[in-house]
């Protein structure tokens, strides 16, 4: 039986809770390989994540 590898390769992420477009930008820059928007608890709207 041949299982499936995992890739071990490590990914860095944040959070984003604000809803400063600047932020995000920022975080964009800063090389993270994942970013969540966080609406539910953030002060940011959906129209503002375009």
């Amino acid at each position: 039986m041949q299982t499936e590898a995992r890739s071990s390769d490590l990914q860095l992420g944040t959070w984003l809770q604000t809803g400063s477009p600047i932020v995000a930008e920022l975080a964009d820059l800063s090389g993270f390989d994942w970013l969540l928007i966080d609406l539910e608890d953030g002060c940011g709207t959906e129209a503002a994540v375009l």
